[in-house]
């Protein structure tokens, strides 16, 4: 694991926003506009989407996803139901980063690919 997917995958559990010099942007619910989802965005073009099981104004959890009124850590993290790429946006994309990230991401979560 490279550090760029270390990056990715703290970001993910962690429901933050970030952009990185391998092309790679995460927009979180606040930018996505809807509670449970973030998106994955490689050379421009939404390639992914992260759903999770929890909103994120849910009122039991505090920002890092971790049980309201536990001390804030890294160790707290939101749940992800799946991740959902896109083929098609896939494609478009040269290279072999979105089928990387892809394999990446499903030793640690359930993906599916539409």
């Amino acid at each position: 694991m490279d550090r760029f997917q270390t990056v990715v995958l703290e970001a993910i559990n962690h429901r933050e926003s970030g952009s990185w010099k391998n092309w790679i942007t995460i927009h979180n619910s606040y930018h996505t506009e809807n509670d449970f989802t973030s998106d994955l965005i490689m050379h421009g073009i939404k390639v992914a989407t992260v759903r999770y099981k929890h909103g994120v104004h849910d009122p039991k959890f505090n920002i890092l996803g971790g049980k309201r009124g536990e001390e804030l850590n890294n160790e707290s993290k939101w749940e992800v139901e799946k991740i959902t790429f896109f083929r098609n946006a896939m494609d478009r994309i040269r290279g072999t980063l979105p089928s990387r990230y892809r394999n990446f991401l499903g030793d640690f979560f359930i993906t599916e690919t539409k």
